[in-house]
């Protein structure tokens, strides 16, 4: 099977569904020691999900789904972050 998903899920990425399921996570305070490497949005839903602790570490992460790039890197254009959110859509809460 293939690593690299970047394509697959940016495929699978619609922008009205990020909105729906981010509203979920909306609420969550980020406080000052949460470093906005990551869209708010972004690491608000990864909180909301795995916890603050956990988010933290899993953001710099090497992703074997998006060849081994962390959530920080994928963030870095559009395709990728699109990807990435919706990864994060499928993930268990």
């Amino acid at each position: 099977m293939e690593d690299n998903k970047i394509d697959f899920f940016d495929n699978e990425f619609k922008q009205e569904d990020w909105n729906s399921y981010f509203n979920c996570f909306k609420d969550i305070v980020l406080d000052d020691n949460i470093p906005l490497e990551l869209p708010e949005d972004v690491m608000k839903s990864l909180i909301g999900i795995l916890g603050k602790e956990s988010a933290l570490k899993w953001i710099n992460l090497g992703l074997k789904q998006f060849g081994g790039l962390s959530a920080i890197e994928l963030s870095k254009n559009k395709k990728q972050l699109n990807a990435l959110k919706a990864f994060i859509m499928r993930m268990p809460n």
